[in-house]
This record gives structure tokens, C-alpha cells and sequence, in this order.
């Protein structure tokens, strides 16, 4: 409760450790992503869901270099290992821990506070709103006849070009042989 003894002493160790966060931000070690999560709880405890939010979100930063995130882990994590890299189970377990913790935490202080969030599903094409929504597809041209785009075509005439000359200054000039032919495509 504010006001008492117990809820100023918790504050002012808190304030003494807010000072020594920063420092985790560059930090590669567990320990980072640990203080941020409880920095978090600390704040969820004296109700201050906001800044308990930004805590979570930093220790979820902080578990990104974790190993067992990492691509090339997956399957060693999921156990189809072969064997040959021994794994610590307790450090894995707890790297785990913090980083399921933290992106609980930061999920219902999201949903709790009604705080704006991404779709996920990226084949639904829909923007964050400070982002203009592009313009939908002309449907009324029909498209499957259309001939390669100017810049694909472009592309595959250079390659050809650079196939059929043996150094590389006769394929200069007979790149500049065809620019006319490339721009009076464009202003067309």
C-alpha cells in the first residue's frame, strides 16, 4: 500500500535498481532479460500496467540472442538432436522460462490495456494506420497477356548481352549500343 513503510522501501531499492537497467539493455547475459521481466512484475505490483508493459517488451528484446531462438536450434530444442552438441537442461529450461514469462506478460498487459498491435498474418494486407493502405488491383484489364515488366525484360537483355561478349568492354559498347533502344521504350 502506498504509504507505508514497506511500500517505500520497495520503491526506493526499485529506484536504486532502475538506475542499473540501463546498463542490461547492451548486455548478452540471462541475467538482462531476468531484471527487465521482474522490473516488470515490480511495476504490475504497484500498478503501473504502462511502464510494467515497456519492461515486459525489453525483456522479450533482451531473449532474442537467446539460443534456443535461434533458427538453427530448432531442432535441437525440439529434441531430434543427434547427439553430438550436449545440451544443459537447466540453463535451457531456464532461458525458457524467461522468455515464455515475459511474452505471457507482455501479451495480457497488451489485451488488458486494449494497447494497438500487428496482425500477424501477413497475407491479410492490412496496415497499421499511419501507413496509407495501397490501392487495390485493377481488375478490369485482363493481365494474363501482358507482355514481362519493362525492367525484367531490360534485365534479361543486359544478361544476354554479357553472355555473348568475352571481356567486359565490348559488352560496355554493345550496352551502349542499345540505350536508344531502352529509353525510346521508356518515354513510350
Amino acid at each position: 500500500m502506498p504509504g507505508t513503510i514497506a511500500y517505500n522501501n520497495a520503491m526506493a531499492f526499485f529506484q536504486a535498481a532502475q538506475k542499473r537497467l540501463g546498463l542490461l539493455i547492451s548486455s548478452d547475459e540471462l541475467i538482462a532479460p531476468q531484471c527487465l521481466f521482474l522490473a516488470g512484475v515490480f511495476m504490475m505490483c504497484v500498478f503501473q500496467p504502462l511502464k510494467a508493459w515497456r519492461y515486459f517488451l525489453q525483456a522479450l528484446a533482451g531473449c532474442q540472442q537467446l539460443p534456443f531462438l535461434a533458427p538453427e536450434n530448432q531442432e535441437k530444442y525440439r529434441g531430434i538432436s543427434d547427439g553430438s552438441h550436449p545440451r544443459d537442461h537447466a540453463i535451457d529450461t531456464l532461458q525458457q522460462a524467461v522468455y515464455w514469462s515475459a511474452w505471457k506478460s507482455e501479451r495480457e498487459v497488451r489485451s488488458t490495456n486494449y494497447m494497438p498491435d500487428f496482425v500477424n498474418d501477413m497475407s491479410t494486407n492490412i496496415y497499421p494506420p499511419f501507413f496509407p493502405t495501397p490501392p487495390a488491383p485493377r481488375t478490369e484489364l485482363d493481365t494474363s497477356a501482358d507482355p514481362p515488366p519493362l525492367t525484367a525484360r531490360m534485365s534479361a537483355g543486359m544478361m544476354e548481352l554479357q553472355a555473348q561478349h568475352k571481356d567486359q568492354q565490348s559488352f560496355l559498347e554493345a550496352m551502349a549500343a542499345v540505350v536508344p533502344e531502352h529509353e525510346a521504350q521508356v518515354n513510350s
